[in-house]
């Protein structure tokens, strides 16, 4: 899963800087900014990057977006997973019993608390979205489903919520009716896939969440131009449910 076939505009020159460092269990995640100073952005992006291509290239994706014309000024923050093939969580599969996933997964959304939270002492927390693909995205939708915090918006490409079912959801919580959410997918995934794509919007959905998702025909593992303006019309707009 590699988004390298979308190109970032205008932020080629942009090189994410250190931020801070998150030190969990004796694992050190990165954490960089692109974009506008905390001190005067009015909005900011978690970018969560998938297990296997360099994370930078996300975090100039996300940049891209915040640099259109016409957005406010936002802050980028990049979370950089210590190890690339195995966090954000161990098994790759989405459907893996949650014991499996631990404690990788438990680490990594504590890792999304920690930055949060910092984050708040500048940013309303309401103007934070959360951003990620693929193990990315899985991450956000366990982040946001689990803590239902009033966040602007949630944009998961080719993301679905992990354990062995979601028949028994009482790890989540109902959510903030203000947050917005996209969820991408492509009907070249397996059979499986398509049918976990589709209870997590469900179930989403039934929690209180504003919901768009969006199935491409054929698409690779990847992130196509029409997403991204969708992400942007989703995280500097409002919604229109699907």
């Amino acid at each position: 899963m590699n988004p390298t076939h979308v190109q970032a505009p205008s932020t080629e020159h942009m090189q994410p800087q250190p931020w801070t460092e998150v030190c969990l269990a004796q694992q050190v995640f990165p954490v960089h900014l692109l974009g506008s100073p905390l001190g005067t952005a009015e909005q900011a992006i978690i970018a969560l990057p998938n297990r296997w291509s360099d994370p930078a290239r996300f975090f100039h994706l996300a940049a891209s977006i915040a640099s259109s014309p016409n957005t406010p000024a936002t802050a980028v923050i990049g979370l950089q997973p210590p190890q690339w093939k195995h966090f954000w969580y161990p098994c790759q599969e989405f459907d893996a019993a949650l014991d499996r996933q631990r404690p990788c997964l438990d680490i990594s959304l504590g890792v999304i608390e920690h930055v949060l939270q910092r984050l708040v002492e500048h940013i309303p927390i309401e103007a934070i979205t959360l951003f990620g693909f693929a193990e990315g995205a899985c991450l956000a939708l366990e982040y946001a489903a689990r803590n239902a915090y009033p966040l602007n918006a949630i944009v998961a490409f080719s993301g679905v919520l992990l354990g062995s079912s979601l028949d028994t959801s009482d790890r989540f919580n109902l959510a903030s009716p203000t947050t917005k959410m996209l969820i991408t997918a492509s009907n070249a995934q397996p059979a499986g896939a398509r049918v976990r794509f589709t209870q997590t919007v469900q179930l989403l959905k039934q929690s209180g969440y504003k919901v768009v998702a969006l199935t491409y025909e054929r698409r690779t593992n990847t992130i196509l131009p029409e997403e991204l303006t969708m992400s942007r019309n989703i995280i500097y707009g409002s919604i229109n449910e699907s």
